[in-house]
């Protein structure tokens, strides 16, 4: 049976892994790429040293608020062994993992990854094994994905929000009743853009869901502060219950914004709840479309 495997690291590469498969004389066919996609509220770091690669070798941990930017695989029985295999997993180095991931569409992937166990686990930060940040920096530049968190990690920091910003559409917009909420997140000037979807009238506050391509909202994007998640109070407001939980309201997601002056991709949340019998906020502006 295929399963979905998430990754972020080395096997981003197709040629390294081929390489891989060639050495140990196996098929590398029966891994498939799916998508870009993003596993949210964790972070990698190099905190493993693979004897292997004689360096340091990425891993991940949770932190809430970031994410990490990567790829969808379909993997077949024969190939998870391969996987399992590479990771070192009878060894004792990395474990899988079930985690939720994200396309740009929004949609939630039950998946599995792998991570460092805690008795692999490095105290300090291991530089990056020879070639090995570059291998991964050209495979996230290949799908259209930010490096500056692996980038912060190769050099033994912790790395800064991954997106460092938030979208806002509906209340949380400047001047309107929970942009409190929002400045309270916000470490620096609010910028008025556009994002992807169409905006549902829900009366009281606006829901983002997906449209047309060339479909744009238009909001502001709130420059996220580091320090305590920023998401906490975000989520309470957003009624956003948590990956995979049935009752949430919005789910918190990542989304590329085109031509945005800061960044090309922010933190959002997409209205999931029943929507017959809802119209169609006017111009996709909540600001301008109320009396």
């Amino acid at each position: 049976m295929k399963k979905l495997y998430f990754a972020y690291g080395s096997n981003l590469s197709a040629s390294d892994w081929r390489r891989y498969c060639a050495r140990i004389e196996a098929s590398p066919e029966g891994l498939r790429f799916l998508r870009a996609a993003w596993l949210p509220d964790w972070e990698t770091s190099f905190h493993y040293r693979s004897e292997t690669r004689q360096g340091g070798a990425l891993t991940i941990h949770r932190r809430p608020g970031t994410a990490v930017p990567g790829a969808l695989f379909e993997a077949d029985e024969e190939t998870w062994a391969l996987l399992d295999r590479k990771e070192g997993v009878a060894a004792g180095y990395y474990a899988r993992v079930d985690v939720i991931a994200l396309d740009e569409d929004g949609q939630e992937w039950p998946c599995t990854t792998y991570e460092v166990t805690e008795a692999s686990r490095t105290e300090a930060p291991v530089p990056p094994a020879d070639g090995y940040h570059e291998i991964v920096a050209a495979s996230l530049t290949e799908l259209g994905l930010p490096t500056q968190q692996l980038d912060a990690a190769a050099q033994g920091h912790t790395p800064d929000l991954l997106p460092g910003h938030l979208f806002t559409y509906g209340t949380l917009r400047q001047g309107e009743s929970r942009w409190v909420a929002a400045s309270e997140i916000a470490c620096g000037d609010v910028i008025e853009t556009r994002c992807p979807g169409i905006l549902l009238d829900l009366s009281d506050y606006p829901g983002l869901i997906n449209g047309s391509e060339d479909e744009q909202v238009m909001g502001e994007i709130v420059p996220l502060a580091a320090g305590p998640p920023w998401n906490e109070s975000i989520d309470a407001i957003e009624d956003f219950l948590g990956y995979g939980h049935p009752d949430s309201l919005y789910r918190r997601i990542i989304r590329r914004l085109e031509g945005a002056e800061l960044t090309s991709h922010a933190w959002t949340y997409l209205y999931i709840g029943p929507t017959q019998g809802l119209g169609r906020v006017r111009g996709n502006d909540w600001k301008k479309s109320r009396p």
